[in-house]
């Protein structure tokens, strides 16, 4: 009797211990599906992350995008929706049911800026009328430091909801982002840059913004974390130019604080790089993988795309929808295979 009772009393004190935390989840190696874009261009849209590309080519992806937006994540401050993102792990979670040899995995990606809930877009004198497609819409400061407090909350309850799933490989930053997902491309055509201006916006906000973004994911401590960097549009002289100074700084500052888990990325990826991406590739080259690539266009030539990206280190490649799938990537079957395959080793 006297050793029973000692061994469930061991027991008791040994389930009342902390759990182990989870492991580190690895970057994705391979091709990832960028899902279908169109909800971006008609903001009535959602994201669907139906996996239709991935489902249209078994096993020849690594992994998917999973797509939410800010404004139906958190529509009023701390209350939060994760349906977009729930609906799009039940696919990931039935395409391996039916394809357990060749599991996907899924990155997250927050559609903020345009897409922000209005409370967001109302903070700190908000909203501001920019152009994004040739539309006007309404954007809020997303260079400011109350969108930047409301932007780590929400980061944290997605980290305390996902960080430990183990279909959620990465999450792609989406701080400071405005027209696209993309935290550098900020919308200072010569049309939005007087209204961004008034509206307070300035070359040292931004910085500080972009450099910032990196501790925004610091609730993320199991996750791979995918940083997508370009060269700084500045206000230098009222003039539209590229400062290339803060993007080292981002980079070296985001690989020191996550190490292997972070994944330094571009989305301008061709053939031939345009002179303005080449600072950018150059140091991604001396830093090395993790390295994420997106081409600019679904019209490329693939193969040499694929080809330049792979000279440089890249070890992930995000896909468009190809014409199978009924998208515009002119893609074969036979293209995927060859470039997964490169990518895996």
């Amino acid at each position: 009797m006297m050793r029973s009772m000692a061994f469930f009393v061991a027991l008791a004190w040994l389930l009342a211990l902390p759990a182990a935390p989870a492991a580190a989840k690895g970057p994705i190696h391979g091709l990832v599906s960028m899902g279908d874009l169109r909800f971006d261009l008609n903001q009535q849209r959602q994201p669907q992350n139906r996996l239709s590309e991935v489902n249209t080519h078994p096993g020849l992806y690594a992994g998917a995008v999973i797509a939410a937006t800010w404004d139906r994540l958190e529509p009023s401050p701390g209350h939060f929706d994760f349906s977009q993102i729930d609906l799009g792990l039940a696919n990931v979670r039935a395409y391996n049911a039916a394809h357990p040899k060749t599991p996907i995995v899924a990155k997250l990606r927050i559609f903020a800026g345009v897409h922000s809930p209005n409370w967001v877009k109302k903070l700190d004198g908000g909203p501001v009328i920019l152009r994004k497609f040739q539309k006007s819409a309404p954007f809020p400061h997303f260079w400011s430091a109350p969108y930047r407090a409301a932007w780590r909350s929400l980061q944290q309850a997605l980290a305390a909801r996902y960080d430990d799933n183990p279909l959620v490989a990465e999450v792609a930053v989406s701080s400071c982002s405005s027209i696209t997902a993309e935290p550098f491309i900020v919308p200072l055509t010569p049309l939005n840059r007087p209204t961004l201006v008034a509206a307070g916006y300035t070359d040292q906000a931004m910085q500080a913004c972009l450099l910032g973004a990196i501790d925004d994911y610091a609730p993320w401590h199991h996750t791979a974390i995918d940083y997508t960097v370009n060269p700084m549009r500045v206000l230098r002289l009222g003039s539209r130019r590229l400062d290339f100074t803060v993007t080292l700084q981002v980079m070296q500052r985001f690989r020191a604080r996550y190490g292997a888990r972070a994944v330094l990325g571009n989305h301008g990826l061709q053939p031939d790089p345009a002179p303005r991406a080449i600072p950018v590739l150059e140091a991604l080259k001396r830093l090395g993988p993790p390295i994420e690539f997106q081409t600019v266009r679904p019209h490329e030539d693939w193969d040499k795309a694929v080809a330049a990206g792979l000279s440089i280190g890249m070890t992930e490649l995000e896909i468009w929808n190809t014409r199978s799938d009924g998208g515009f990537a002119n893609v074969s079957a036979a293209q995927l295979r060859a470039w997964q395959k490169q990518l895996e080793h």
